[in-house]
């Protein structure tokens, strides 16, 4: 059984690894506090969902804009966990490291500019 402590003591061995792991968690922090701080202003319609056609159909309960950080962290403690079966891959730490912390920005990218247009 892999121990989160072994997890993090592997995967923060790397530089890059590390801040892209951190920048991740921090941009995850962020939009979790976002959701929560404008939860309440949110009117009873947000456009949530992008890809489909514009108008009504991209339209959700503000409920859902949990969303994005409870995906984010996700990602982030799935690519977490696969990184410690593979610590010494630094390839693969890296491209993880890197993918956490695009989704994270991506993420929160989308939640500024739903809270933007909403409120």
């Amino acid at each position: 059984m892999i121990s989160v402590r072994k997890i993090l003591k592997s995967v923060w061995q790397d530089d890059f690894t590390r801040r892209g792991f951190k920048t991740g968690f921090f941009l995850w922090l962020s939009s979790l506090f976002l959701t929560t701080i404008f939860g309440l202003k949110l009117p009873p319609q947000i456009p949530l969902f992008y890809s489909r056609p514009w108008g009504e159909d991209q339209l959700a309960s503000p409920i859902f804009i949990f969303i994005l950080p409870a995906s984010v962290f996700l990602i982030l403690v799935v690519n977490l966990i696969i990184a410690g079966f593979f610590t010494e891959e630094k390839f693969l730490l890296r491209t993880l490291a890197l993918a956490s912390t695009l989704s994270s920005f991506l993420a929160f990218f989308a939640l500024i500019k739903i809270i933007i247009l909403s409120v």
